[in-house]
């Protein structure tokens, strides 16, 4: 009996459904009964095509949006590889360039030798782990005639000598070590003091007497005194001055011309 029911409100609801058609799509719209067919289909179906509707396009816009942003990120990952490789090219012509203005520099130095002095050129290959002493590696030795006690330059100035040789290698004590002293004089006025390395603190001058003149500023140079360190080779310059009445001599703080911190090509001398 339920069947039944059921049977009879399908054939209703397709009777229904085909008059709504019928009605719709009928080119007589005046007539009454059409028209009333016609309101009263559009009340019926209207609910379930607007539901019907809403469904579809929001699951087309669920689509459609996924797609697009599943695009829009493999847009991003490719465009983010594109700008690190463009990045990583960047980086490699910049360095090449830094390395190709630093060779043309040492070639300019070699050749125009500010200090007059006979140069083996070599490059820091490693530096002593210890924080307190201030010692590097070149790799330049005894098979290029770099002996014990030569002094070792840079562009800049002096970085300090030779203490150890191995055939392909040499170790160099720094002007910045505790263990390093050298004499120096002040440009100006060829007053001579002796430079004491202070490891991570910068160098200071001893035995400078506490009447001479002695400014910020001045430039420092080695004495040429010593057995180590020819004459004229730039040092710093004078930026601390500590002198008391009764001191003999003044407390000189001096800032190294040489970068101890990005020491790469060196030169030591013969």
């Amino acid at each position: 009996m339920r069947d039944n029911n059921n049977g009879s409100l399908i054939k209703i609801f397709v009777f229904i459904v085909f008059l709504a058609v019928v009605s719709v799509f009928t080119p007589i719209k005046d007539i009454p009964p059409v028209a009333g067919t016609r309101d009263l289909a559009f009340r019926l179906v209207y609910p379930v095509q607007y539901l019907s509707y809403k469904v579809i396009s929001g699951a087309n816009y669920v689509i459609v949006s996924t797609l697009t942003l599943r695009k829009a990120q493999k847009q991003n990952e490719a465009l983010r590889q594109k700008l690190k490789t463009e990045q990583i090219i960047n980086d490699v012509f910049e360095a090449l360039a830094k390395e190709n203005g630093q060779m043309r520099s040492l070639i300019g130095f070699k050749r125009t030798n500010p200090f007059k002095l006979q140069l083996i050129p070599a490059e820091v290959i490693s530096r002593s782990p210890s924080s307190w002493s201030r010692i590097v590696f070149i790799d330049a030795g005894s098979s290029r005639g770099v002996r014990v006690g030569k002094a070792v330059v840079a562009q800049q100035g002096l970085v300090g000598r030779v203490i150890e040789v191995f055939p392909n290698a040499s170790k160099v004590l720094l002007i910045t070590d505790e263990n390093c002293a050298v004499s120096v004089s002040l440009k100006k006025n060829s007053d001579i003091g002796i430079l004491n390395g202070r490891g991570m603190l910068d160098p200071v001058i001893k035995y400078i007497s506490s009447i001479s003149n002695v400014n910020d500023g001045d430039f420092v140079v080695t004495s040429g005194i010593s057995d180590y360190f020819p004459k004229g080779i730039p040092v710093g310059q004078v930026y601390e001055i500590g002198k008391r009445d009764f001191d003999l001599f003044q407390y000189i703080k001096v800032k190294t011309a040489v970068n101890f911190s990005d020491l790469q090509y060196l030169f030591v001398v013969k």
